[in-house]
């Protein structure tokens, strides 16, 4: 099973991303996430990182959500992706008019994109959620984490619910589990009070 994830990664990266080599890290998370685990990855800048959910989200079948806090970052990954043509991508943000967030809705709704953009204020709103879980996503990602500590621990705890409740109907790989449906924080919170 090991040895055919890791060739049908390889193989994807290669066909459809043109990468002839990935790093250890790389994989080993790949296949992590085509299992179905909760993945952290934590490398430094150009270690290829969005790889990790890159590559799956060419074999899972369904749509990945990325939440990602710089609208200018999601905007490099879109055209780096339209432009490999390896994956179809939406965005909605604060940053597009209503009419833009409503095609990406819509093209989302109609499974015409494998990887939705998402900043995290969108998953403090009913509606966005609501509109996540009909389409059930495969796969989660929180990319640049480390700008969460900005939003405080209410504001996280609040993303991370409503990142739950959207995923309550989708596959095993967002399913809520004990271990997800609160966020945990290793140690002390940088806002919590002594």
């Amino acid at each position: 099973m090991f040895a055919l994830t890791s060739r049908r990664l390889r193989g994807t990266a290669r066909r459809v991303f043109g990468w002839q080599h990935l790093r250890p890290a790389q994989l080993s998370a790949m296949k992590a996430v085509m299992k179905g685990r909760d993945v952290l990855a934590v490398m430094p800048t150009g270690a290829g990182k969005s790889a990790v959910y890159q590559v799956p989200a060419v074999l899972l079948g369904g749509p990945v959500v990325v939440v990602s806090p710089l609208i200018a970052l999601q905007r490099d990954q879109m055209q780096s992706l339209l432009g490999s043509g390896a994956l179809r991508t939406a965005a909605v943000n604060s940053a597009q008019r209503k009419s833009d967030n409503e095609t990406a809705w819509a093209r989302i709704s109609a499974s015409s994109v494998d990887v939705v953009f998402l900043a995290p204020e969108q998953l403090a709103k009913p509606d966005v959620t609501d509109r996540l879980a009909a389409v059930r996503p495969r796969l989660l990602v929180v990319d640049e984490a480390h700008c969460v500590s900005s939003w405080g621990t209410t504001s996280g705890r609040t993303t991370c619910g409503c990142a739950t409740r959207a995923n309550g109907s989708a596959t095993r790989r967002c399913s809520p589990s004990p271990r997800t449906r609160r966020p945990r924080y290793g140690g002390t919170s940088p806002n919590a009070s002594a």
